[in-house]
C-alpha cells in the first residue's frame, strides 16, 4: 500500500499557525529554533486537529477556518465589569434585519431577556459558509454586569460572560505605601516535635501563629495538590494526581474527630504512634511510609466517624455531608479515582477532603494573618492522575509542557505534564480554568502561578523528544486573564506570578498592569556578576533570596563565600547595611555568628527594596545549608 502523499509544508504551516503554533522561538540563549513539520505534526495531533496527508490538513483547516461563523457567538466573551454589555452576535445575512433575543442569566440568578437587532450594530466581518452569507455584527446594550461568571443564550447557542475587573485583586495590606513581609516553607519538611514524619496543617496553624506573632503578613507553602493515595512515593508537589482537591497526608491524625478515643481503647494506636516517632525522628522524610501509616489511621477514625455522626441532626455530619454535596460529581470522582473499586474507600476519600479542607481553613483563619495563606498552583498535573482522566479531551495526547534552553539547563526541560489545549478549553468556556483557580485561592490571601507565561504560550515538547523539538503554543491569554480576575475579586486573592526563565517580550508589563506581582529573586537580580541594588526592585513584586528549587540561603554562601560570587553579594549587602560584610570568615570565626549575621543582611537587603512583598525561607531562618 502506497504511503499517505505528505501536504505541501506551506500548508501544514498554515494550519499549525492558526492552530496556534509558534513557527519558530528564540530561547534565552539566543539560539533560534523553527519548528520542524515533525513537530507541528505531532502538536496539531495532539489538539485532535489530523494533519498526516493533505485531506487531513485541508479538513482542519476547514473546521478552524468555518466552525467560529457557525455559532451565534463565540463559547466565551470577555466584558468589563459595571460597563454596558458588548458582543458579537454572528447571524445568516438574511437575518440581520430581524430581531434576535438574547437571554442574559447572572451568577445571582437574575435574568434579563434582550431584543436586539443585529443590522443596527456594528458590521465587523462577513465570510461564505457552507453557501451561505454569515455576518458577524458588534451589538451594544446597555446592560451592565457586575462581575463573574455569567450566561449568555442566543437561541441554541449559549456563551460564558466573564464579566471583569480591569486587574486582579490587590490587597488591602499592601494599599498606598504599604509593604509586607511572609515567610516560606515546604510544608512536608517543617518538623516539630509531635508530627507523623511530615508537616501537616497544624504545624502550618503553629507557623502562621508565629508569623503573625512578629508582624507577618502571609506564610506561602508548597502546592498542597492531592497526590496518589495508591503510590504514596510519588511525593513531588509539582506532579500531583490533581490539582483540584488537598493532599490529605497533611493530616494531623490526632486532631481528627474520635482520635483520642481510640487511641485510648485500641492498642493499635500505641503502635501507630511509636512508629511514627520513628518516622519523625529519621534523618530524611519518607513520604511512601508517612502517607501508609497515615491512611491505616485514617480508615480506622473513618469507621468510628461514619457509625457515630452520619445521622440526621448531628452538626459534624450535616457539616460534612453539605461539603460532599456542594464538590457535586467533580468530587466524586476524584474520590473515586482514589479508592479504585473500593465503594467503601470512595466514602472514606470523600471525608478525608471535607477534614482536610475544614482544618486547612481553621488553621489560617485562628492565625488571622493581614494577607493570610500565600498557596502555589502548580503548571501541570501527572498525565496518569485523576485531574487527567476526569478532564479527557481538556488536556492534550502525546506532548509534554517544559522549558526551553538556558543557562541552567542547557538542553532544556521536559517537565512531562500535559497542557490543556485551548481548544478544548475554549469550548469549555473556561470553566476548568476556573474550577481550579477557586480551588487554589480557597483559604488564600495570595495565590502563585507557577510557570505565569502559561497565560500567554507554553512550550509543548512531542513525547520521547527533547526540549530541543519542542514549539510554542498560544493560549488565550485575554481569556485566561479575565476569569483569573473575576476569580481573584471572588476570593479576595492576590496574583503572584512566577515569571522566571524565558519570557515573551513585554510579558511582565502586561502582567504589571493585569495587577500580578512578579518575582524578584535576589540571585536572578544581577547586571553581569554585579548584584542589582535594593533601589532596582520593582515594587509590584515579590522579593526573595532564591526559590525553592535552589540551594538555600547557607548553602549557597558554603559554596561561593570565598569567591567573586561571594564578593558580589558582600558589595550588594554593604549598599544597605554600609559596612561590609566579610566574604571569607576563617577557619576561626564563629560559623553561627556568621550565618545569623549573613541571614539578618540579606533579609534587610530584601525588606529594605522597593519590592512592596518580602519572603524568607524558613530554612534560611532556621540556618539549613541543604534543600
Amino acid at each position: 500500500m502506497a504511503a499517505p502523499t505528505r501536504a505541501d509544508p506551506a500548508l501544514l504551516e498554515r494550519l499549525a499557525r492558526l492552530a496556534g503554533i509558534q513557527p519558530e522561538h528564540r530561547d534565552a540563549l539566543g539560539h533560534v529554533t523553527r519548528v520542524s513539520p515533525q513537530t507541528q505534526r505531532a502538536l496539531l495531533k495532539a489538539m485532535r486537529l489530523p494533519a498526516d496527508t493533505p485531506s487531513d490538513i485541508a479538513a482542519s483547516l476547514h473546521a478552524l477556518q468555518t466552525g467560529p461563523w457557525r455559532r451565534a457567538l463565540a463559547p466565551f466573551i470577555t466584558a468589563a465589569a459595571d460597563a454596558p454589555l458588548t458582543f458579537d452576535l454572528t447571524v445568516d445575512a438574511t437575518a440581520a434585519g430581524r430581531p434576535a433575543e438574547i437571554i442574559v442569566a447572572c451568577e445571582d440568578g437574575t435574568r434579563h431577556a434582550l431584543s436586539v437587532h443585529p443590522g443596527e450594530g456594528r458590521l465587523i466581518d462577513a465570510r461564505r459558509v457552507d453557501g451561505q452569507t454569515r455576518e458577524r455584527w458588534r451589538i451594544a446594550t446597555d446592560l451592565a454586569l457586575p462581575c463573574g461568571l455569567h450566561r449568555l443564550q442566543a437561541g441554541k447557542t449559549s456563551a460564558t460572560v466573564a464579566a471583569a475587573p480591569g486587574g486582579v485583586w490587590q490587597s488591602p495590606a499592601l494599599a498606598g505605601t504599604r509593604k509586607c513581609w511572609g515567610v516560606a516553607a515546604n510544608l512536608y519538611s517543617v518538623r516539630t516535635s509531635r508530627d507523623w514524619g511530615i508537616g501537616d496543617f497544624t504545624t502550618l496553624r503553629d507557623l502562621a501563629s508565629h508569623v503573625g506573632a512578629d508582624g507577618g503578613a502571609f506564610v506561602g507553602v508548597n502546592p498542597l495538590h492531592a497526590l496518589f493515595a495508591d503510590k504514596p512515593e510519588r511525593a513531588s508537589p509539582y506532579y500531583p494526581s490533581d490539582r483540584r482537591f488537598l493532599e490529605t497526608a497533611y493530616i494531623d491524625p490526632a486532631g481528627m474527630p474520635g482520635y483520642a478515643a481510640l487511641r485510648d481503647s485500641e492498642p493499635w494506636f500505641a503502635e501507630a504512634e511509636a512508629k511514627a516517632a520513628r518516622l519523625r525522628a529519621a534523618p530524611l522524610i519518607d513520604h511512601g511510609a508517612v502517607a501508609r501509616l497515615k491512611q491505616q489511621v485514617f480508615a480506622r477514625i473513618w469507621s468510628r466517624f461514619r457509625e457515630r455522626h452520619l445521622h440526621a441532626g448531628d452538626a459534624m455530619g450535616d457539616d460534612f455531608k453539605r461539603f460532599v454535596s456542594a464538590g457535586g460529581e467533580t468530587l466524586r470522582q476524584f474520590a473515586a479515582f482514589q479508592a479504585g473499586t473500593d465503594a467503601e474507600r470512595l466514602q472514606q476519600h470523600l471525608f478525608l477532603q471535607w477534614w482536610a479542607d475544614r482544618t486547612l481553613g481553621d488553621a489560617m483563619a485562628e492565625a488571622g494573618l493581614p494577607i493570610g495563606l500565600y498557596r502555589d498552583l502548580a503548571i501541570g498535573p501527572a498525565p496518569d492522575g485523576a485531574e487527567v482522566q476526569a478532564g479527557g479531551v481538556l488536556f492534550a495526547a502525546g506532548v509534554s509542557i517544559g522549558a526551553p534552553p538556558d543557562a541552567y539547563a542547557p538542553d532544556g526541560q521536559v517537565w512531562g505534564v500535559p497542557p490543556y489545549d485551548p481548544h478544548a478549553l475554549a469550548r469549555a468556556q473556561y470553566g476548568p480554568w476556573a474550577t481550579l483557580l477557586r480551588a487554589n485561592m480557597r483559604h488564600a490571601g495570595a495565590l502563585r502561578l507557577d510557570h505565569a507565561m502559561g497565560l500567554e504560550r507554553l512550550l509543548w515538547i512531542p513525547d520521547g523528544a527533547t526540549a530541543r523539538d519542542g514549539a510554542y503554543v498560544a493560549n488565550d491569554s485575554a481569556a485566561l486573564l479575565a476569569v483569573l480576575a473575576v476569580e481573584s475579586h471572588r476570593a479576595r486573592c492576590m496574583v503572584i506570578g512566577e515569571d522566571l526563565g524565558t519570557v515573551p517580550a513585554g510579558f511582565r508589563e502586561r502582567m504589571a498592569q493585569a495587577g500580578i506581582f512578579s518575582l524578584a529573586v535576589m540571585l536572578f537580580e544581577r547586571d553581569g556578576p554585579a548584584f542589582r541594588g535594593p533601589h532596582a526592585y520593582p515594587p509590584q513584586s515579590l522579593a526573595s533570596f532564591a526559590t525553592h528549587d535552589l540551594a538555600p540561603l547557607h548553602g549557597w554562601w558554603r559554596q561561593h563565600r570565598g569567591d567573586a560570587d561571594g564578593h558580589a553579594l558582600g558589595r550588594a549587602l554593604c549598599q544597605v547595611l554600609g559596612h561590609a560584610v566579610e566574604a571569607d570568615a576563617g577557619a576561626g570565626a564563629d560559623r553561627a555568628d556568621e550565618a545569623r549575621a549573613l541571614s539578618l543582611a540579606v533579609h534587610g537587603f530584601l525588606g529594605a527594596s522597593r519590592a512592596k512583598m518580602a519572603t524568607a525561607q524558613l530554612d534560611d531562618l532556621a540556618g539549613e545549608e541543604e534543600p
